[in-house]
């Protein structure tokens, strides 16, 4: 799967909801990587509750979004 087709919806036309949730996920994955490996001890630091709510909400909405999508009549 290309990174273009990820975040492209059913119609073909781009997410930007899709996309928020990548970049959150991603950016979020690569500073608790960088923090965990440069503290000293290296040890895995715990996620902060808020980015843990911050990428739920954003699941969240993308469903939500997905839903009301496929309830709307076709013209």
């Amino acid at each position: 799967m290309k990174i273009n087709e990820f975040l492209q919806d059913s119609s073909g036309s781009f997410s930007s909801t899709r996309l928020a949730f990548l970049a959150w996920a991603f950016g979020s994955l690569v500073v608790w990587v960088w923090v965990s490996l440069t503290s000293s001890p290296p040890v895995l630091h715990p996620i902060p509750q808020e980015v843990i709510w911050i990428l739920a909400s954003l699941m969240a909405g993308k469903v939500w979004q997905k839903t009301i999508e496929e309830k709307e009549p076709t013209k």
